[in-house]
């Protein structure tokens, strides 16, 4: 079933992984990659995009998106840390 299928599925889902975080709802994607010292973010539309082609990370016009997932994510961080 895919994600972006309405009504079906969950509205947003967090993952980590070695060197990767990744949240995304039902049209976005935002992956924070750490790897060889550097840190770097890529955001995708899912739905204008499927395959992942065009990161829309620091574009101003997705500016609002990309801070909301931030969020998401920062809290999906500390929910899932350990003690």
């Amino acid at each position: 079933m895919p994600l972006t299928e309405p009504n079906r599925g969950h509205d947003q889902v967090f993952s980590e992984g070695e060197g990767m975080s990744v949240v995304m709802n039902r049209r976005h994607k935002l992956v924070t990659i750490h790897q060889g010292g550097r840190t770097w973010t890529e955001m995708f539309d899912r739905q204008v995009d499927p395959h992942e082609i065009t990161s829309l990370a620091g574009d101003p016009d997705h500016a609002e998106v990309e801070r909301d997932l931030r969020g998401q994510m920062a809290e999906a961080l500390l929910d899932t840390a350990m003690p």
